[in-house]
């Protein structure tokens, strides 16, 4: 499910508008009339130019209607004239194409919606082929990038690329993009979407998150020596990180789950604490019982297989994720609460209690206290401490008063006592909530996404640095 809701950014528009001005002579460099192909390129760098980050307009639009194949040809392009600017003499241009396990991104989503320097397998490289006239004018345009842009101008574009490839898959609702993805090698994409545990239908489509990936995989992180400076390697750097973090808490918020977005992501920014949690809260929400039901009732076409494991596995990542988090940065509280809630589910109670005291009494977030005290509320119980369990759940009873799960848990914690009357009286305090099981009143409801919460926020700071 996409978010149709629009962003205006007014900050950093006069850094936008020099970026502008320092490119803009693309759109008079002289030479041969170009191909339709290479026509096509220019129309998608000066779509780029003019892309303000977080708004949807003209030219998101346009370029959001392009086939697969398009995009493809635009990438396979961008990597030949990215190669220009950094080595003016090459005149050989090969491209590999990220290998996957399958055809399709390995994707699910709610209905209507390291060793060399670059770590991600790659298939077997191709040459391509340009015309005379094409080449010139590919010249051309690396020789005005370099002009009007000067040294790093390609790593902007690439980066302003995948910015308008983000608010494209971001923005602009799923219906009114181009859809029938053809033979284009990993533009294309493949998504289940399901609703209360079911799937509903399985679509392909233009991958946008997947060209964004493409373009910042030829990004040279800034600051970065390589021994050969034409050598791509997108580690580190600041905006792909930021880029990754702000749209993987996108993904996460609209419950659009692709694996291998944060997969990704773990190995470019692999010491961002932030992208560690948010890897674990995918694997996390995958691991659930809607999701997991899901997978095995999907129908799928027989080349295409999701990447979802199974619960247990899904868990045993969730806690490597969540533990490399805390070892970057100890003081996540908020890593650690969702740590000792899979510990829980791992049927390491102990363990979980810890972790979860430890958090309760670190955390000053009122729907993360609620979280840390009803979790530890089960893992009480799983241990035998009645009196804990109890006044755990009293406590997040306390912190959201039309909240149902905490009554439910000492209606139960009750009934195990033996206590009929208690488990009654929980059960009629429930009864009388107000709210009739709404999210807003129990985040319980909205556990999923509330790691998502502050995703405005990580896309202004990304958008900054453009």
């Amino acid at each position: 499910m996409k978010s149709e809701r629009r962003q205006s950014l007014n900050a950093g528009v006069i850094a936008l508008a020099m970026l502008m001005s320092a490119v803009a002579p693309l759109a008079q460099v002289v030479g041969p009339a170009p191909s339709p192909r290479i026509e096509r390129l220019e129309q998608w760098l000066q779509g780029v130019e003019r892309h303000r980050p977080g708004e949807v307009d003209d030219d998101l639009t346009e370029i959001s209607e392009w086939s697969a194949d398009s995009l493809r040809l635009i990438w396979v392009d961008i990597t030949s004239l990215v190669s220009l600017v950094r080595e003016p003499d090459v005149s050989v241009f090969y491209i590999s194409d990220p290998m996957s396990p399958n055809r399709s991104r390995e994707r699910l989503a709610p209905p209507g919606s390291p060793g060399s320097p670059l770590p991600v397998p790659f298939g077997r490289s191709k040459p391509v082929v340009y015309g005379v006239a094409e080449l010139r004018r590919l010249k051309a345009l690396a020789r005005a990038l370099v002009t009007s842009g000067g040294a790093g101008v390609e790593n902007r574009v690439l980066k302003r690329g995948a910015m308008l490839h983000a608010d494209i898959a971001m923005w602009v609702p799923v219906a009114a993009r181009r859809k029938g993805a053809s033979g284009a090698d990993g533009i294309q994409g493949a998504t289940l979407y399901m609703k209360d545990g079911q799937p509903v239908r399985f679509e392909e489509e233009v991958s946008h998150y997947e060209m964004g990936r493409r373009l910042l995989d030829r990004v040279r992180a800034e600051g970065r020596t390589l021994p050969n400076t034409v050598v791509a390697d997108p580690r580190g750097d600041v905006t792909v990180c930021r880029w990754y973090l702000a749209t993987g808490a996108h993904m996460q918020g609209t419950m659009w789950l692709d694996v291998r977005h944060m997969d990704r992501a773990l190995e470019l920014c692999s010491e961002d604490p932030d992208v560690q949690f948010f890897a674990g809260a995918l694997h996390e929400t995958l691991a659930g019982v809607r999701r997991q039901v899901a997978v095995r009732n999907a129908r799928l076409p027989r080349d295409v297989t999701l990447n979802v494991q199974s619960a247990s596995a899904e868990l045993r990542r969730a806690e490597g994720l969540y533990r490399r988090a805390l070892e970057i940065n100890p003081k996540m509280s908020e890593a650690r609460i969702r740590l000792g809630r899979v510990l829980g589910q791992r049927g390491r109670h102990e363990e979980a209690a810890t972790e979860l005291r430890k958090a309760g009494s670190e955390v000053t977030e009122s729907v993360l206290q609620y979280y840390a005290a009803l979790f530890l509320g089960a893992e009480a119980d799983a241990l035998g401490n009645e009196v804990e369990a109890r006044a755990s759940y009293e406590r997040a009873a306390g912190l959201y008063p039309e909240a149902q799960s905490p009554l439910l848990g000492l209606s139960r914690l009750a009934m195990q006592s033996g206590n009929r009357d208690a488990a009654r009286d929980a059960i009629q305090r429930m009864l009388k909530l107000s709210s009739d099981g709404d999210e807003a009143a129990d985040p319980w409801w909205s556990y999923e996404s509330i790691p998502a919460r502050n995703t405005e926020m990580l896309l202004a700071k990304l958008h900054q640095t453009f």
